[in-house]
């Protein structure tokens, strides 16, 4: 008798303890998909690679830039630097073997009344001898200046290589003077470093620099160097 009471308590312990299981489980669920639920963002805010918004031109490249205009970009990069370093070696490796470089102290190029010149013969800044570099827009003035003058005031007057607008193949600054690179240099590509007028700057003009592009052997080669202010 005393076994079988024991068994009967067992066999009790065993049914009461199912019966627990089965009321738990399904809590224990729906905690478990409670809790993952409200780990999740709201409805509506997840990130976006599409919803940044912007002021004006980009200062870097867009995720959905092609892999020509990031190359293109890298190019420009690397010629931006040696003009900041004042490292003609450096230019000169970039300059278009045939075209050469034109330096046109406009937006608006002219070849007619500006320079271009061969890899190997680029100017130095030791040079005092003075260059005609094109027309002065509003005054009608030959510009005539050695080639320090010309690229401290044509050239690299703002420290471009920080620009905080940088554009691909489209204008970055305002179109006062209309960009005409690819009238000059057909199937070209271009890009603009640009400064806004800044009242940092004792509300200077804005100004911009425009290093002009053509394909050569599967290289990006310069052919020009505009200037642009307003």
């Amino acid at each position: 008798m005393l076994r079988s009471a024991r068994e009967d308590i067992r066999i009790w312990e065993v049914c009461t303890l199912r019966a627990l299981m089965r009321l738990l489980i399904p809590l224990l669920a729906i905690l478990l998909v409670y809790g993952c639920e409200t780990g999740r963002p709201p409805s509506g805010t997840e990130p976006s690679s599409g919803g940044r918004t912007e002021s004006g031109p980009p200062a870097s490249p867009s995720v959905s830039m092609s892999a020509e205009e990031a190359s293109l970009l890298e190019a420009a990069g690397e010629v931006v630097r040696a003009l900041r370093d004042r490292d003609l070696d450096r230019l000169a490796y970039w300059v278009h073997e045939e075209r050469g470089v034109l330096f046109s102290p406009h937006r608006r190029m002219d070849p007619a009344a500006s320079p271009t010149f061969l890899p190997g013969e680029l100017p130095q800044f030791s040079e005092d001898a003075k260059i005609a570099w094109g027309i002065q827009e509003g005054t009608g003035n030959a510009i005539e200046l050695s080639f320090r003058e010309y690229f401290e005031t044509f050239v690299y007057d703002e420290d471009f290589a920080q620009a905080p607008a940088v554009s691909v193949n489209r204008p970055a600054s305002p179109d006062d003077s209309p960009y005409n690179g690819q009238e000059i240099f057909p199937g070209s590509s271009y890009v603009e470093y640009y400064f806004p007028r800044q009242e940092s700057r004792g509300g200077a003009e804005w100004k911009s620099l425009i290093l002009v592009f053509l394909p050569a052997d599967g290289e990006w080669r310069l052919v020009a160097v505009a200037h642009g202010e307003g």
